[in-house]
């Protein structure tokens, strides 16, 4: 897999970060790099596997990490699979043009927490970056 965590740069967090011990190790980092090595994967087997996708829709988590070990997914992430109604591929395409058509955009959900008391919404605003929950794709463990 050319985006294993042995390719990727550590990640070096500050002495005095408040990220969880399991941030400290780079896989965290190369969970999102891997993504887009496991997506495509998951699509082809999708496409060539019925049953595979019925799982894959009705418990994605389950369906990649049990298919595509040792990637996981984010313990604060809740995936969604869905399939598109529209969307084309034309083997025809130029070099540097999109050969596919019509596809839905990717939708992301992502929550604003509730404010805490003003003398500490610093304090909470820097942890919350720091505990991951910015980047929906590698937080966790």
């Amino acid at each position: 897999m050319p985006d294993s965590p042995e390719s990727l740069e550590r990640l070096e967090l500050p002495n005095d970060s408040m990220a969880p011990k399991e941030h400290e190790d780079p896989i965290w980092r190369a969970r999102a790099a891997q993504w887009k090595t496991v997506w495509p994967q998951v699509i082809a087997r999708a496409w060539s596997d019925k049953d595979f996708k019925k799982w894959l829709i009705e418990k994605p988590r389950e369906a990649i990490e049990k298919t595509f070990p040792p990637f996981k997914l984010s313990p604060e992430l809740k995936l969604i699979i869905d399939v598109a109604k529209t969307g084309t591929f034309d083997p025809d395409f130029k070099p540097g043009e999109d050969g596919w058509a019509d596809i839905p955009p990717m939708e992301l959900k992502m929550y604003i927490p509730p404010p805490p008391p003003t003398e500490h919404r610093t304090v909470a605003l820097t942890h919350y970056s720091e505990t991951g929950r910015t980047y929906p794709m590698t937080s966790g463990g």
